[in-house]
């Protein structure tokens, strides 16, 4: 399994978050990394930094995720003051993850069933 140190110190480099707040998130980086060895074809590659890249990226999409999930606020406005959910923020992190994942296409197997949004 790919080593979960290397992804959190990864996340706190793609993040910006400080090493105490990625700890928060230890569960979603271990299980986030035995999903990529699983699906990886050789286990030499378990810490290659595109492997640690992906699993740091896919972990980030979740934390974002989880985010924007509990701030249910579509629009606000009081006054002079409104409020819009952003979702580029969203979509950015997942075209980090995308990208990462086609770094690693090569040596990562894709062959399973996923549902995406349409």
């Amino acid at each position: 399994m790919t080593d979960c140190n290397l992804i959190r110190d990864e996340l706190v480099k793609i993040t910006g978050m400080r090493e105490e707040e990625v700890q928060r998130y230890d569960s979603q980086i271990e299980n986030t990394a035995k999903y990529i060895c699983s699906l990886l074809k050789s286990s030499e590659l378990e810490n290659d930094s595109r492997t640690v890249h992906l699993c740091a990226s896919k972990v980030y999409y979740k934390i974002a995720l989880l985010q924007y999930s509990s701030d249910n606020v579509a629009s606000f406005k009081a006054g002079d003051i409104s409020y819009t959910r952003d979702s580029s923020f969203l979509e950015n992190v997942k075209a980090l993850m995308t990208l990462a994942l086609e770094e690693c296409r090569d040596f990562v197997s894709l062959d399973n069933f996923v549902f995406e949004a349409v």
